[in-house]
């Protein structure tokens, strides 16, 4: 209420009132929202894909990733992927997406306001085709790591949008891996506690083993037997292909099995080594067929067949009640 109790109001005099808002909440927002740039919100992926791996080359041919989102605000989103990058090393060593996927924003649709409460989803696929997905992954990712983040009605003009105090946004992110591909030199190496066991009573020992191979790569393995940091023996003299690879033809696939024979000879000594293991390392090295330069498919159908026989001579005493 103003009360100037009679007093004479100069043209030249004015009135001038401020006023904010605090701590304001709203449960519905109508209009144009215009186009405008929201805050980025960091999103970690972690793959447990290629944690054992050590050294050697991948090349998947086909590796696809799908980012998947979900929306119930009532508004279109150009989503940039130029922040998605995939780490390693605890997140020291990086290497970023590229290609026309990160070139223009991917436009995330919302409801319309005849689907107000409903979620629409968004999916953007990242391939071979659009993107150096293959190189991301032949990176031996730990995780991949991307900024949320993009611009409201990227399309610009007018637009009848709408905000929910219960909208929401949802990512998702689906790697998949089609097994054609090829391996060079590829190293896996796994580090595991073993309890020894008693070889007292037993003498001389021959494990004979027979594979049949059905996959497209040749498997070159060798274990380690430790007592803590001592190395105490191996599995092999020296390392084994253990599994020859099966045949391809020029396209990839398994045309014919491959069959190997292994024997592993284990004197008294070597028993008596093994038995003071408490600790086994397991380095496994892939190449597939072709040289490692070939594209090989491998398929369900594919299995490995073992069959184990061997001869050993135990300590019996019969003089004993």
């Amino acid at each position: 209420r103003l009360d100037f109790n009679g007093e004479v109001i100069d043209p030249a005099q004015e009135i001038s009132i401020d006023f904010s808002f605090t701590d304001l909440s709203f449960q519905a927002i109508y209009g144009d929202l215009g186009t405008r740039t929201l805050a980025s919100i960091t999103e970690e992926v972690d793959l447990n894909l290629f944690q054992d791996l050590v050294d050697g080359e991948l090349f998947l041919d086909d590796p696809r990733l799908t980012l998947e989102v979900q929306s119930s605000y009532g508004v279109s989103v150009g989503l940039d992927l130029s922040s998605f990058v995939a780490t390693r090393n605890e997140g020291s060593e990086e290497l970023a997406l590229q290609g026309t996927i990160t070139d223009n924003l991917q436009v995330i649709d919302g409801p319309d306001f005849s689907q107000i409460g409903q979620r629409i989803t968004t999916t953007v696929p990242i391939n071979k085709d659009n993107s150096n997905l293959r190189d991301l992954l032949a990176f031996y990712p730990e995780t991949f790591r991307y900024d949320v983040s993009g611009t409201l009605n990227p399309a610009g003009g007018m637009n009848q949008n709408f905000v929910l105090d219960s909208s929401i946004l949802e990512t998702n992110v689906e790697v998949e891996v089609p097994l054609v591909g090829r391996v060079k030199n590829l190293v896996a190496e796994i580090d595991e506690e073993f309890e020894g066991q008693d070889f007292t009573e037993v003498g001389n020992a021959i494990l004979q083993l027979n594979t049949r191979n059905e996959f497209p790569v040749e498997v070159n393995v060798q274990v380690y037997f430790y007592d803590g940091s001592q190395l105490l023996d191996s599995l092999f003299n020296e390392s084994l292909n253990f599994v020859e690879a099966a045949v391809v033809n020029a396209q990839g696939d398994v045309v014919q099995a491959s069959e190997q024979t292994v024997e592993l000879i284990f004197t008294d000594e070597r028993l008596d080594r093994l038995s003071q293991a408490n600790r086994l390392v397991s380095r496994v090295m892939l190449n597939t067929s072709g040289n490692d330069q070939q594209v090989v498919r491998f398929l369900s159908t594919h299995q490995v067949q073992v069959a184990l026989g061997g001869q050993t001579q135990f300590e019996v005493n019969l003089n004993e009640q």
